[in-house]
């Protein structure tokens, strides 16, 4: 263990307090108060009085500032992606969708006049559970017929894949942004046959396009980015898709986007049991958009098809975990830091890494271990590889001082960690006071 692990220094708030009061302040303190708008000022290096913010300073955030000025400026886009475990999914959490601390991100993003879309969903958050799952996680999406989740041998960027298993069966989605759209990012396993996805268009007021296919050859490894485009620019709300010919199609999940209107795009890819070594096993090849080093479609194949397909997109990762790869592999905090590195090494490639630190978790959840000690041991490892290699790290829960605290004020939706809604709040308050200390 590591031997500071009583120096974290800690708020003691009261429960008695909201948790806007208390986080508030504490991000006042730690910000010097600043609250800019999009793109305005020069950029305010972040105070460390409690460790919530770590290494914010302009050398390392370059990238992150250049992506949301022009996005910010609609003359470009970028792409903020959150990668983690059932944090991140919205585990436990009712109407996880909407109220997880990525999609709470993009509309205060909205809200600050920044041209957002939230418009996607990328695989099965459960990875283990059915279609009926992802759909209480996820009420944007529906289906007709026989659509399921595939094998959980085949993991990827959210989970699993969906398979729409033949003809006549439809799985539809309907972004609640009230957006249209004209362009949609599609994420497919390359080596089953896909040559027959296709889709139909809606505009929301009874008029559909004719079908469009995904024009996918299939036959190669790995996952791919396939764009699919509306017909004459026909400006949709929703979308259904369908397949013919052949037993099923599958995809990885999808993102939706005005063409004509750069913005940025939120992409959450947490998923519940996800751990890092998930993320940072199986080598890609940058240089080769149609082929990734894995005959599976992997999470990490699907990270890379996200980025290379598009890597003229400037790309933040916003990043969580460790809990998942201590759970099932019982790992070091000195291992939890090298884990930690291979996937910063590995995102760094692609864009910025903001790194988030858990939450207090209950000291009882398993026996024979205080989780309640370990978390700051293992955000404090996982923490080591991003400073020393001069990354910005937030830690949104340093302010509270126990699982006990957290609980009381309703932060957490369990007897475990997971965050509630107005937990995921507070990694969305921290993850926006960084953003605005930036600008």
């Amino acid at each position: 263990m590591f031997a500071n692990i009583n120096s974290m220094s800690r708020y003691k708030a009261g429960a008695e307090l909201s948790t806007t009061a208390i986080h508030d302040a504490a991000v006042k303190a730690v910000s010097g108060g600043g609250n800019s708008s999009p793109g305005s000022g020069d950029p305010v290096v972040l105070r460390f009085t409690d460790k919530v913010y770590r290494n914010f300073v302009q050398d390392n955030t370059h990238r992150l500032r250049m992506a949301l000025s022009r996005a910010a400026a609609s003359n470009g886009r970028a792409r903020i992606v959150f990668l983690g475990d059932s944090f991140c999914s919205g585990y436990g959490n009712y109407n996880g969708a909407h109220s997880r601390y990525g999609a709470q991100v993009a509309r205060m993003l909205s809200a600050r006049g920044w041209n957002v879309r939230n418009d996607g969903f990328h695989g099965d958050a459960w990875n283990g559970g059915s279609i009926d799952d992802f759909l209480a996680l996820d009420q944007r999406v529906s289906y007709f017929g026989n659509v399921a989740i595939y094998d959980s041998a085949y993991p990827t960027l959210g989970g699993r894949l969906f398979e729409i298993r033949g003809e006549g069966n439809l799985l539809s989605f309907a972004p609640d942004s009230g957006n249209t759209f004209d362009t949609v990012d599609v994420l497919v396993p390359m080596n089953m046959w896909n040559n027959d996805l296709v889709f139909i268009f809606h505009d929301g007021n009874g008029n559909d396009t004719a079908e469009v296919p995904a024009g996918i050859t299939h036959g190669l490894h790995g996952m791919k980015m396939v764009t699919v485009t509306t017909p004459d620019g026909f400006a949709a709300k929703s979308l259904t898709i369908t397949c013919h010919g052949r037993d099923s199609a599958y995809l990885a999940g999808l993102n939706c986007r005005d063409s004509q209107k750069p913005g940025i795009e939120v992409i959450v890819a947490g998923v519940a049991g996800g751990r890092m070594a998930d993320w940072s096993v199986n080598p890609v090849n940058p240089d080769d958009d149609t082929y990734f080093d894995s005959t599976t479609y992997n999470v990490q194949a699907s990270l890379a098809a996200l980025c290379a397909d598009f890597q003229d997109v400037p790309t933040i990762f916003i990043t969580e975990g460790w809990a998942n790869d201590w759970d099932a592999n019982n790992i070091t905090p000195a291992q939890a830091t090298d884990l930690a590195g291979a996937l910063i090494d590995k995102l760094s490639q692609w864009g910025d890494n903001i790194w988030l630190g858990y939450s207090p978790m209950s000291p009882t959840y398993k026996e024979g271990v205080n989780l309640e000690e370990l978390v700051p041991v293992y955000n404090e490892a996982v923490f080591k590889a991003a400073t020393d290699r001069g990354l910005p790290v937030i830690d949104p829960w340093a302010i509270y001082p126990s699982f006990e605290t957290t609980a009381n004020m309703g932060l957490t939706n369990d007897g475990v960690e997971h965050p509630s809604g107005e937990g995921h709040a507070i990694f969305a308050r921290s993850i926006i006071s960084a953003f605005d200390s930036i600008f």
